[in-house]
């Protein structure tokens, strides 16, 4: 899957990213505890990896049925 978009959004301690898929809709969000700037540097590509990593505290993937 090809993603259209990426948002970094610094909440206090955290940084929530988001991305979005070619249709504008939300496939996957992590929350981290570096800073957006260094996140806005490494998000390239594939994030699969930064998407699960278990030492972030928030991380999600969204799927949509395809008949809706």
């Amino acid at each position: 899957m090809s993603f259209s978009a990426r948002s970094i959004a610094p909440w206090g301690k955290l940084t929530n990213c988001f991305g979005y898929d070619t249709m504008g809709r939300k496939s996957w969000q992590f929350a981290s505890t570096l800073p957006a700037d260094k996140l806005s540097q490494i998000l390239t590509g594939d994030n699969s990896l930064l998407v699960e990593h278990g030492r972030n505290p928030i991380h999600r993937r969204y799927e949509y049925d395809p008949a809706s």
